[in-house]
């Protein structure tokens, strides 16, 4: 069955996401003058108008781009699937079906039959939204209009219902070799939210936010994403420093910070992204590149959050600092060692 779309937002986000988009704003960015013009004279749908108008249109900050490893080879392929329910079973590209097995060996649909997206169910792939880079990267290649639509219709679906956390653990509990601990139900995946706004969201979102098909309302949506998102991220409660996913939302907080200079929060955002990646740098990775895990796994995952890091420094023309590049370095040479023969004996 096609996924339906959401008729009755009111009852979803209230008050509405246009509203508490405008509410966020810093009333003295230098692009927003019209915008602050028309909420001084109560014209807060003019003023929303006004909003979605500077976003379509701004030519700064640079987004990331397109990066193979977020959208797949076979993108046209994946983004097609999405538009007939199925989504990537074995990483976020490959087994696309209907269905997929969780952690407790049940077998679930991904799109129950009532057109009902089951994020909540499916804590992996499906919500790092992976294929909404798919998505993007087919529409700017072929225009149809049927994957932007798409898009529109899961952002603004997954954001209206937030599903942050999730009934079930897919592993029942087992566990977390990370740090020895065991999770509970009702547990909440803070390494997908670094994902989404370090790697998935802004590649999608340049794409789409100029398409005719990508709605006021999911605009709204997005950007009201990036804001709750950014706002959970800032809870101290979400920042696991040890573990790969501190620092995945390190570099997506300081992402949308940089690229959301719009909103009065991002100064608060861009100082603590800034404070966390420092404690990652000092707690993550040993002298000699290693990884405080001892996982060849976790190092890769913290060393790609270390390149995005570096990639969004020169995308706003900033200096690295040459902490960054010497870690960098190190990170790469000790699974590179481990891989040899004689680990460089």
């Amino acid at each position: 069955m096609a996924v339906q779309p959401i008729t009755d937002l009111e009852t979803l986000v209230s008050p509405s996401a246009r509203d508490v988009v405008l509410d966020a704003l810093d009333l003295n960015h230098p692009g927003l003058q019209k915008v602050v013009a028309a909420l001084q004279e109560g014209h807060r749908e003019q003023a929303g108008q006004l909003l979605l108008s500077h976003f379509r249109n701004r030519t700064s900050p640079i987004g990331p781009g397109y990066k193979l490893r977020y959208h797949g080879n076979n993108y046209l392929e994946v983004a097609t699937a999405v538009l007939e329910n199925r989504y990537g079973t074995k990483g976020p590209f490959a087994q696309l079906d209907t269905t997929f097995v969780d952690g407790a060996k049940v077998r679930r649909s991904f799109v129950e039959e009532d057109g009902t997206i089951r994020w909540d169910l499916c804590n992996g792939h499906l919500t790092r939204h992976f294929h909404w880079v798919s998505l993007a990267k087919a529409y700017r290649e072929t225009q149809d209009k049927r994957y932007a639509e798409r898009f529109s219709r899961e952002l603004q679906d997954w954001v209206a219902r937030e599903p942050f956390f999730h009934p079930q653990n897919p592993d029942i509990g087992g566990l977390n070799m990370m740090d020895g601990t065991t999770f509970r139900l009702g547990y909440m995946n803070t390494s997908n939210i670094g994902r989404r706004c370090e790697m998935t969201w802004w590649p999608a979102y340049d794409e789409f936010r100029k398409s005719p098909e990508f709605t006021d309302e999911a605009h709204y949506h997005m950007l009201l994403g990036f804001l709750r998102q950014s706002r959970l991220i800032m809870n101290p409660n979400s920042f696991a420093v040890h573990d790969d996913a501190g620092a995945h939302i390190s570099v997506a907080l300081l992402q949308n910070a940089l690229m959301l200079p719009e909103f009065a929060e991002s100064k608060r955002w861009e100082s603590e992204a800034l404070r966390r990646w420092e404690e990652v740098l000092d707690v993550q990775f040993y002298e000699d590149g290693s990884h405080v895990s001892l996982s060849t796994g976790y190092n890769w995952a913290s060393l790609m959050a270390l390149e995005n890091m570096i990639a969004l420094y020169r995308r706003v023309d900033r200096e690295i600092p040459s902490r960054f590049l010497k870690t960098l370095e190190k990170a790469y040479d000790h699974p590179v060692a481990l891989s040899r023969p004689d680990r460089y004996e």
